[in-house]
């Protein structure tokens, strides 16, 4: 009798932008195969949500803290790829797709950090964040990181003089993310 294996699928997306980025999906290729350890397909699976959430609490228990992490990106693959990078280190993620709703969410919710894209429509990176920082209280304002697919001179400082704590590069990885998290928040991811 044949069992069934999985495999990981593998994708390349390309932005609007000229961006491409290579990621592996959650996505998983079934496969009949006479392989020795078949896989129960439903096993991969949570049944109900609430169970996704006491399994996430009993990971961050053990762990590190689990994050709220908003991330500011207009661009759907790019919002895509960050959310699961920043969800493989544990942290929950909220997506704003401009300034202004970024500064909303900001205004409504608590999040930990902010990653921020510098060029969105509606209302921009910096211009938001200048607005979260006269807006908000002291106290409310998360650690706030710039990224951008434009690393031109000057764009570091400008952005820090908007009053961001840091600035990252387009395009990101996992080891980018993990690195800043782990400045501020002394994780070890």
């Amino acid at each position: 009798m044949s069992n069934l294996y999985i495999e990981p699928l593998s994708y390349v997306e390309h932005s609007r932008h000229g961006e491409s980025f290579n990621s592996s999906s959650d996505l998983f290729h079934f496969q009949q195969s006479e392989h020795p350890n078949p896989v129960n397909p439903a096993s991969l699976f949570p049944r109900d949500a609430s169970s996704l959430g006491r399994e996430r609490e009993q990971v961050t228990e053990s762990g590190p803290r689990m994050l709220n992490i908003l991330v500011a990106e207009d661009n759907v693959t790019n919002q895509l790829v960050i959310t699961k990078m920043l969800e493989r280190l544990g942290h929950m993620v909220t997506i704003a797709e401009n300034g202004k709703e970024a500064l909303s969410k900001a205004q409504s919710s608590h999040y930990d950090l902010i990653f921020m894209d510098i060029q969105m429509p509606e209302m921009d990176g910096v211009e938001a964040v200048r607005q979260m920082r006269l807006q908000l209280p002291a106290d409310r304002i998360p650690i706030i990181v710039a990224v951008t697919a434009n690393a031109l001179m000057g764009d570091r400082e400008h952005c820090l003089t908007a009053g961001m704590d840091d600035y990252l590069t387009k395009p990101l990885k996992t080891s980018m993310l993990s690195e800043v998290i782990k400045r501020y928040f002394g994780e070890d991811e």
